[in-house]
């Protein structure tokens, strides 16, 4: 469930009650405290229930924010407040100066042959693990004070599409129900498909693709086996030169957000595919090239249960 709070709102309150004067009343030094623990409550909600993919220097960021918000809780000194509240906005802009991806596999298998979303359902598990991500990320969106821009990408299987409005849908919710400035762009069939039969036409190392990506997969292997397996096939894919390429466009698209408006919107940029390869072959170069701009989500990735060269709190080629 949305913890409910917009704390682009209370940051706003806070600062048109500073703007009024030099003198602040006992009224609204109360009302800039209660906005202030509105924002602290929902810091601490996310930080520990997203403890698992939450940047590091993010979560030092927001122990700086919430030291500057108890000196406001605490304060009745008008420049201190100013102050303090100078230091949470400057925070707040530096954790959300830079793009992020979420690279999601589906946790269901694809249709056969494409089917058109409104003539498909996801199951039971598909549709809790859509509701799943879209409340972790609504929780995410609503503690970022920016506008902020969805990006929401998916293959050409009707299942992933519908997995795709589905966060759609929540992040409208959040327009409507929070007040929450938040646009979203939903593009079809902007994932490859590397079905067997495009990696054949690609690739003549096709029986070697299938043989390790198998061997990925098989439940009983151990994980030295899996890690060395894992080993040879990003080495092979790397020449993929299909998914590489879409890899590359990703990487433009993130440097593009970051460059462009940062100032004013926080970009979210979310790829949605059945594959088991397009993960990795897409970390690998997002990593590369660009690793200060993309969190990765370990937690939901842990969760799907896609078992790729997995370490600790944080998702490694």
């Amino acid at each position: 469930m949305v913890h409910n709070t917009n704390v682009g709102v209370y940051i706003q309150s806070i600062g048109l009650i500073l703007r009024e004067g030099t003198f602040i009343d006992k009224r609204k030094i109360t009302q800039i405290k209660w906005n202030a623990d509105k924002i602290t409550r929902h810091i601490s909600y996310v930080v520990k229930t997203h403890s698992k993919s939450l940047h590091p220097l993010d979560v030092e960021g927001f122990q700086s924010i919430n030291k500057n918000l108890d000196i406001i809780k605490k304060s009745t000194d008008s420049q201190q407040l100013r102050l303090a509240f100078q230091g949470v906005k400057n925070t707040f802009a530096q954790i959300y100066s830079q793009s992020i991806a979420y690279l999601l596999r589906h946790p269901e298998p694809p249709e056969d042959g494409y089917t058109d979303a409104a003539s498909s359902t996801l199951s039971n598990k598909g549709t809790k693990e859509a509701a799943k991500f879209s409340e972790y990320l609504a929780e995410e969106v609503l503690l970022c004070p920016k506008k902020v821009r969805v990006h929401i990408f998916y293959s050409t299987k009707a299942r992933t599409e519908l997995f795709g409005k589905f966060i759609m849908y929540k992040m409208n919710q959040l327009r409507a129900m929070h007040e929450k400035e938040v646009e979203v762009d939903f593009a079809p069939a902007a994932l490859p498909l590397m079905r067997s039969s495009v990696v054949k036409d690609l690739m003549d190392e096709y029986e070697e693709f299938r043989v390790l990506a198998n061997g990925i997969k098989t439940q009983g292997m151990n994980k030295a086996d899996r890690a060395l397996s894992m080993k040879y096939f990003l080495l092979w894919s790397r020449k993929f030169e299909s998914a590489r390429n879409y890899a590359t466009q990703i990487l433009e698209l993130l440097t593009q957000a970051t460059d462009q408006d940062s100032s004013n919107e926080w970009n979210i940029f979310i790829y949605i595919t059945h594959n088991h390869s397009f993960i990795p072959v897409t970390m690998h170069v997002l990593q590369k090239g660009l690793t200060e701009c993309l969190v990765q989500t370990a937690e939901y990735i842990k969760k799907q249960g896609n078992g790729l060269n997995y370490r600790g709190n944080w998702y490694e080629i």
